[in-house]
């Protein structure tokens, strides 16, 4: 009896690892329908590279001055220009393809774009909530009160659970007040590239 439940559990997991295992985008036949996809994902990354110079000209504009800006811009500027070189990137490998190209060799860069959008994402994201966690833990300690209606490292947790803008961290930063933030899932387009 123990050993049926077993091989029935392995073969389970067998199955679901081979149906999972191999990430699709279509399938043979939709060679020219993967390549206008992975055009329009790098014209969207290339577009969120505009967004995210605007910011970054908001931020040196900030930067001449409040220090604390100048700490902001210096360091989301290393990250747009790692944005920069992964458009550059992908657009160099589009350049190599075409439609008319072999499924496979479509399906493992519209992977690689796809992953490396994610990472950008992801990438902004930390520094974002990041900087708004010290930047708030900072603006807690310089209080100097005993007592204190906000729980410990709330701002951590908070940050930890949204999505935050440049503009909203540097409106915090200029001006002290906490940012709205916006929930994680939601697709704020024209604010960020942190929501890429």
């Amino acid at each position: 009896m123990h050993h049926s439940v077993y091989t029935l559990a392995a073969a389970a997991m067998l199955a679901a690892l081979a149906v999972s295992g191999c990430r699709t985008y279509g399938g043979y036949g939709s060679e020219s329908a993967n390549y206008e996809q992975m055009q329009r994902a790098v014209g969207i990354l290339e577009e969120e590279l505009g967004r995210a110079r605007a910011d970054l000209s908001a931020a040196q504009a900030a930067a001449a001055s409040n220090p604390e800006a100048e700490v902001l811009a210096t360091n989301f500027g290393e990250i747009v220009d790692v944005h920069a070189r992964i458009v550059d990137e992908q657009k160099e490998l589009l350049d190599g393809l075409s439609e008319d190209s072999d499924y496979r060799e479509l399906s493992r860069a519209f992977g690689a774009i796809n992953s490396q959008k994610q990472a950008i994402q992801e990438r902004y994201d930390r520094f974002l909530r990041g900087a708004y966690v010290a930047f708030a833990d900072t603006a807690e300690a310089d209080v100097g009160r005993p007592y204190s209606s906000v729980p410990p490292f709330y701002n951590r947790v908070a940050a930890a659970q949204k999505t935050l803008t440049l503009k909203q961290l540097l409106a915090f930063v200029l001006g002290g007040s906490a940012p709205l933030l916006a929930p994680t899932d939601s697709v704020a387009g024209a604010d960020s590239p942190a929501t890429l």
